[in-house]
């Protein structure tokens, strides 16, 4: 059970994943298929009480269950999980924290699970961590040239996009959003619906996210859905069209061929208008020219030789 405000639905989305991921152990811990635990949660009104999940887990044909509550009071939170074996008849496992921020509550989380883990599914605290080392950890392990200094930053040579601070830097006047539900593999900006102000367009694996940062919050105005094999890779917005409103133009690299598409500002609402297009997008500013769409299509599958060549088909 979630308690708090619609403008951390956020929160409601993405924490089921979260504790799903974290829980998962392979050949020892399988956690159940999302949409048959939804199902049956649809079924009960109000918040779910200790009595309820445990029926619903023995309905499920679970060996154990866990829930809880997040509750957000003010700008901090506090957290409730409990773990109940179902072939013992004792109390459930607690397991509770608080946070004294909203951008606490993703790790604060992350901890309570290690902690159950441990307790209830005897998973050792090292087999949770291991290879979660910094990028700094790795980079020397690899044997990784040391940080390029630039300015007041830090670019790290196993990704040039990642910047940190070097010295000096006063981290107080930067804006920082809550921590997001999901990994977040590309990002691009425009003024998407011709209000003035600019939207921030985000993609996950398979999912397209538009935020618009307003009175100091980041708030989600839509998010699209793709399809589980669906693996985007880039995106970009651009006007494309000259119709003043800039599209979204999302690259799909599937195992089964290129499977792109375009999201635009459609009758109040974002929506897909175009789909399953079979090149991989790139939005160029050329010289005298403007922003170009470019397009390559796939030669060939996937992992065998060369998957993308030719020529570039240009818009």
């Amino acid at each position: 059970t979630i308690n708090a405000p619609d403008r951390l639905d956020y929160l409601r989305q993405g924490l089921q994943d979260i504790m799903a991921s974290r829980i998962s152990w392979e050949d020892k811990v399988l956690v159940l298929d999302k949409e048959l635990t939804q199902k049956a949660l649809a079924k009960v009104s109000g918040p779910i009480d200790e009595t309820q999940a445990l029926e619903i887990g023995k309905k499920l044909g679970a060996d154990y269950v866990i829930f809880g509550s997040l509750t957000v009071a003010g700008e901090g939170a506090s957290i409730d999980l409990r773990a109940a074996d179902l072939g013992k008849k004792q109390a459930a496992e607690k397991f509770f924290t608080q946070t004294k921020g909203l951008d606490e509550v993703i790790p604060r989380i992350n901890d309570l699970i290690e902690d159950l883990n441990d307790k209830v599914f005897e998973r050792p605290r090292s087999q949770q961590t291991a290879g979660k080392g910094s990028l700094d950890t790795r980079a020397a392990a690899a044997g990784e040239k040391a940080p390029i200094a630039l300015k007041d930053f830090t670019l790290k040579p196993l990704s040039p996009q990642i910047i940190k601070n070097a010295s000096g830097f006063d981290l107080a006047g930067i804006w920082r959003s809550t921590i997001l539900p999901y990994a977040l593999r590309d990002l691009a900006f425009g003024d998407l619906d011709g209000d003035g102000s600019l939207e921030t367009v985000i993609i996950s694996q398979n999912a397209v996210y538009i935020y618009r940062f307003k009175d100091e919050k980041f708030e989600l105005l839509k998010e699209i859905k793709g399809g589980r094999n669906d693996n985007y890779v880039g995106v970009d917005v651009a006007d494309i069209k000259g119709t003043g409103r800039p599209q979204i133009f999302v690259s799909n690299f599937r195992g089964d061929g290129n499977r792109s598409l375009v999201v635009s500002w459609d009758q109040g609402n974002y929506a897909v208008v175009a789909e399953k297009i079979p090149y991989l997008f790139r939005v160029h500013l050329l010289p005298g020219r403007g922003r170009v769409l470019l397009g390559q299509q796939r030669v060939g599958e996937l992992g065998v030789g060369r998957t993308h060549q030719g020529p570039f088909l240009e818009r």
